[in-house]
């Protein structure tokens, strides 16, 4: 197998103008390809049983059979993402594995507004980087594998991040009026960040 690579890898270059590998394939659709990686990496593992504060998502305030003011009863931790998942699992079930597809959507498009914020304002190469970054990244596939608000607090703040530059830029009055819609959604989602799983181990 190895002489057969050199083999390949020096017609190649002797021949690199007849044959056509692709490339332009991959880096025409690159942020496609890395999306598609990171959608992977989050699918990967995503039904093993719930941890405590996963409990307290499904069965407490995002229970769906219970009156929607539980949503509002714990001051600790904001309704946005309770009301999500209220709907989610009303929808399409509380197992393990379909409840986590809610943030796993969250994470993914996550990957895609990073691309988006870097490109518009540095270049499409760094803005690749930093989408492929973010889709490898263990703490955001473990966020994105946990019923709970983390990756949908990650998915605002790139948002917010991106239309806070476009005030600074161009201050226009939309930029302002959805900024501030953004950051009251943000404040409704997770007041502060805590230790989010027992996995948190495996960072160390």
């Amino acid at each position: 197998p190895i002489v057969l690579l050199f083999l390949s890898v020096f017609t190649y270059i002797n021949n690199k103008d007849k044959i056509n590998l692709g490339f332009n394939l991959f880096k025409n659709y690159a942020i496609w390809w890395i999306v598609f990686l990171g959608l992977l990496f989050r699918l990967s593992d995503n039904g093993f049983s719930f941890w405590s504060d996963e409990l307290y998502t499904l069965t407490s305030a995002g229970y769906p059979y219970d009156s929607f003011a539980a949503t509002f009863s714990d001051p600790g931790n904001p309704p946005l993402f309770f009301i999500f998942a209220r709907f989610w699992t009303a929808l399409f079930g509380m197992e393990e594995s379909t409840c986590r597809l809610l943030p796993l959507i969250f994470s993914t498009a996550s990957i895609y507004a990073i691309y988006i914020f870097v490109k518009r304002n540095f270049d499409k190469n760094a803005a690749l980087l930093s989408s492929f970054l973010f889709a490898v990244n263990l703490y955001s596939v473990y966020s994105a594998q946990e019923f709970r608000c983390y990756s949908l607090c990650a998915l605002f703040s790139v948002l917010s991040a991106y239309l806070l530059f476009e005030i600074i830029k161009y201050k226009k009055n939309k930029d302002f009026i959805l900024y501030t819609f953004l950051s009251i959604l943000m404040a409704n989602t997770c007041l502060l960040y805590t230790s989010p799983s027992p996995r948190d181990g495996l960072l160390s």
